[in-house]
Formats: structure tokens, sequence, C-alpha cells
């Protein structure tokens, strides 16, 4: 009897054992595909964010070539002044134009000023992504920071000389007639050595934010060229 009790108790104990395992195997499965699915969403979410930033970029890179482009045009414009002014020769007024373009470079970036504000692009595992946006992050408020003072040299200086020296109407149209309205005799703007100081102080600030601009141009290829790796391209 005791050892149909026994053999009663082993088969009981096994049977025990072996539920028991497969409770936990249940459970430990459970945790795995749970923690697996989470790593999913969670690659897929950083998949999304990879893409819209790549759209954000592309559309940043396309605005920073408009910019550079708008910027080599006012140096150009300035050296034809100062050209002009040096060789006592007539300026077209419209070649005055190109000194009341103030282009700022603001992008659309939704995606990366989240990442930024809320530190969650530490969600992006790409280290040299990691470091190329906070890069351009850096390079874009210095650029902010020149344009304004582009802006208030502008708004405070030489417009309001501008607006004393020139005839607007002209200036504003581009295209008009070729008037060359400010000629050597009897003009300030040829002996007046503020107006020279003030195209040169201008020249100055443009061509700072064209070296930043630049900078930023390239920032922007190294951000392009690192998320299609990120994306496995």
């Amino acid at each position: 009897m005791n050892k149909k009790n026994e053999k009663r108790q082993k088969h009981l104990w096994s049977r025990l054992t072996l539920e028991g395992f497969v409770i936990v195997t249940s459970i430990l499965l459970a945790f795995a595909l749970d923690a697996a699915w989470e790593e999913h969403q969670e690659k897929g979410r950083q998949f999304e964010y990879l893409q819209v930033l790549e759209d954000e970029f592309r559309a940043a890179k396309l605005e920073m070539e408009e910019q550079l482009q708008d910027h080599e045009r006012q140096m150009s414009s300035i050296d034809t002044i100062l050209q002009d002014m040096e060789r006592g020769e007539n300026i077209d007024n419209r070649i005055f134009f190109s000194l009341f373009g103030l282009f700022y470079f603001g992008p659309a970036h939704p995606v990366f000023s989240d990442l930024a504000n809320t530190s969650s692009v530490d969600v992006l595992e790409f280290g040299k992504l990691r470091f190329a946006l906070f890069e351009y992050g850096k390079l874009k408020e210095f650029l902010t920071n020149l344009h304004s003072r582009e802006m208030t040299f502008f708004q405070d200086h030489m417009e309001p000389y501008m607006a004393r020296h020139l005839e607007y109407p002209a200036a504003f149209d581009p295209d008009g007639p070729k008037v060359p309205t400010i000629s050597p005799d009897g003009s300030s703007l040829y002996d007046d050595p503020y107006f020279r100081n003030l195209l040169l102080r201008r020249k100055g600030t443009i061509r700072s934010q064209l070296r930043v601009g630049r900078q930023i141009a390239a920032s922007i290829e190294t951000i392009l060229a690192e998320l299609a790796v990120a994306q496995g391209r």
C-alpha cells in the first residue's frame, strides 16, 4: 500500500512539475512576445521618424540653396556698386533693389524640433546621425543670430540712408527701363565715406551668413547621407 502511495505521489509531483514548467514557459513566452512586439513598434516609430526627418532636410536643402544664391547675388551687387563708385561711373538705380533682400533661413522642422526639445533623439541608435543633427542645430541657431544682426543694421542704418538718396519707384521696378538716376555730378553717394562704409559693413554681414550657410549646406548633406544609411539604403 505504501508503495502505491509513493508511486501516486511521484506521479502527482511529476505532473505538477510539468504543469508548472508549462505555465512558467507560457508566461516567459508571453513576456518575450510582448517585448518583441514593443520592439517592433519602437522600430516602426523610429523608421517613421527617419522618413519624416529625411523629408524635412530635403526641403531644408532646397531652402538653403536659395539663400546661398540670394547672398551671392547681394555680394555681387555690392561689389558692382563699389566698383562704379571707385570709377565714378553712373549707377543703375535698380541694382540697389537686391540690397533690400533679408533672406531668413527658416525651414519647417516639426520632427527635428520634437526630437531636440523632448530629448527623444535618444531613440535614434545611430551615433553619427545624432551628432550631425546636433551640429546642424548649433549652426542653424548661429545663422539666426547673424541674420538678426543684419536686419537690425539694415533697419537702423542702411535703409534710412537709402530712403533719403534713392528713387524707390525706379529701385523697385526691376522690369522697368534702365535709368541711371545716380550720377557723379553733385551726388553725395560718390564722395560720402559713410555710404561706402555702409556697403562694406553690409557685405561683411552677408559674407558671415554665407560662410555659415555653406557649413549648414554641408551639414544637411551629412544628415541626408546618414539617414540613408540608417534606413538601410
